[in-house]
């Protein structure tokens, strides 16, 4: 009995497995038919600055929108409301 048990486990396992490649390959069809399409029509300048990763803010010093301090940070989120 058991190893009907894992006879049909093992049906069970290789059918959902068949269903998650032929669920993966048709997405990969839709995304290749539309996502290009999609990447045609976004500009260059906004597509290169929502990929950009954010970090540190080097020379904050120089910079006009960072803050330098822990007195800026404070006053910062004081008037966010924290």
């Amino acid at each position: 009995m058991a190893q009907d048990f894992q006879d049909l486990t093992g049906q069970i396992i290789r059918r959902v497995i068949t269903l998650v490649n032929e669920v993966e390959d048709r997405l990969v069809q839709i995304l290749t038919a539309f996502g290009s399409q999609q990447l045609e029509e976004i500009p260059d300048n906004k597509n290169k600055a929502s990929t950009e990763a954010e970090g540190p803010i080097l020379n904050a010093e120089e910079r006009t929108d960072a803050v330098s301090s822990q007195d800026e940070v404070d006053d910062l989120l004081s008037s966010l409301g924290f």
